[in-house]
């Protein structure tokens, strides 16, 4: 995630999705990789069933993580939400 500020207002840019199994046995044939906008898996080539079923909703779900981390700060910059750490030594 990258944030700019400027003047009273941000932009918020996200990118580097990645898909990666946590099971090593799997991990070459099932790992994803960087999640793009891409319609499939693959560009060419066949598509396995599994990546034609997974890929759409790995893209919805990084949508979906997106979304609530712009929405949560949105609320945290426009006074919604109560600031949790009042410390300003960073």
């Amino acid at each position: 995630m990258k944030i700019q500020v400027r003047d009273g207002r941000y932009k918020v840019t996200m990118g580097d999705f990645n898909h990666e199994t946590s099971d090593l046995e799997w991990k070459k044939t099932w790992s994803f990789g960087l999640i793009t906008d891409r319609e499939k898996y693959k560009e060419k080539g066949m598509q396995d069933k599994r990546w034609t079923k997974t890929w759409p909703d790995l893209k919805l779900k990084c949508e979906r993580e997106y979304m609530a981390m712009i929405v949560s700060l949105s609320d945290a910059t426009s006074g919604k939400s109560q600031i949790l750490d009042t410390n300003n030594d960073w």
